[in-house]
């Protein structure tokens, strides 16, 4: 069983924003009845048989429900092997920009070693490494955040 046994009251909870008063869960995993929602999307909407039941698949695909929720529909989001979604609305956690930066950071100090190592005027070495120098102080900086 899932959400206690079966017709008897559970609560189902994810940061205060989902409050299932009553629900029912049969043998085969399979949501059967909702009675009251309340709380969720910040508007008291009854949370549709889908969404509740794509919640449950996460859970039993291994999924842990987190204590945020999704910005674009306010159900509760779900992390598995390392990723954060969100089953009701197919959201999938932004990329963190400091992530994107050294992405960045670390191709164009990949672009530089190229060039260095085909370098041969002593001048256009020194600053290339002088900008690899660069680089690899703003990706330690990142590192420390």
């Amino acid at each position: 069983m899932f959400l206690g046994t079966e017709g008897s009251p559970a609560k189902f909870r994810s940061s205060s924003l989902a409050f299932l008063s009553f629900a029912s869960v049969s043998e085969d995993k399979d949501i059967t009845r909702i009675i009251k929602v309340g709380g969720l999307k910040g508007r008291g909407d009854e949370v549709s048989e889908r969404e509740l039941s794509k919640a449950v698949e996460a859970l039993f695909s291994g999924a842990r429900m987190l204590s945020i929720h999704c910005g674009e529909c306010k159900g509760p989001l779900f992390e598995k092997d390392g990723k954060v979604f969100c089953p009701s609305c197919g959201e999938k956690e932004k990329k963190k920009p400091e992530s994107d930066l050294r992405e960045t950071l670390k191709k164009k100090l990949e672009e530089l070693k190229s060039r260095l190592e085909t370098e041969r005027d002593h001048d256009q070495m020194m600053k290339i490494l002088k900008e690899i120098e660069a680089l690899v102080e703003v990706l330690k900086k990142l590192e420390g955040s």
